[in-house]
């Protein structure tokens, strides 16, 4: 066929600038696309619409840890209230039980040493009980032999 019949194979986009004592004529060249633009365009949405979705959903999953974060950060301030609270009723009924005014963790540890030193105790009253009766043993037998 006559090249002259076909469309140029150009585009262009012509931006037009008018003022008052000018004017003037900028063309943009666009490239020519072998599909349908409209099926690019219809990808693209696609596409985008596809990301938005992923987007709204990973916003959703990290609203949804946010949330049980803040629910666990709650359960647990509410817990070490609780447990405050109960260190000091504890002090309270101790500090009412005993003439020692400390702390509970003090009265603890003094208990721990009280039943340390009780220990202790019955470990040597034992070596004693038994030291006693090696000697009156070894009297015994200083006693028969003479």
């Amino acid at each position: 066929e006559d090249e002259s019949k076909k469309p140029p194979n150009k585009l262009f986009l012509i931006m037009r600038y008018n003022s008052e004592f000018d004017s003037a004529a900028y063309p943009f060249p666009l490239s020519r696309e072998k599909r349908n633009p409209d099926t690019k365009l219809q990808q693209e949405i696609k596409t985008l619409r596809s990301e938005l979705s992923n987007l709204r959903q990973t916003s959703l999953e990290k609203e949804k840890k946010q949330i049980a974060t803040q629910c666990q950060i709650d359960r647990l301030k509410t817990e070490n209230k609780k447990l405050k609270d109960d260190i000091k009723r504890k002090e309270t009924e101790t500090s009412k039980l005993t003439p020692y005014k400390g702390s509970a963790v003090e009265t603890d540890q003094l208990i721990q040493a009280h039943h340390n030193l009780r220990c202790t105790l019955a470990l040597t009253q034992l070596e004693a009980t038994s030291k006693i009766q090696s000697l009156q043993n070894q009297s015994k037998t200083i006693t028969t032999n003479l």
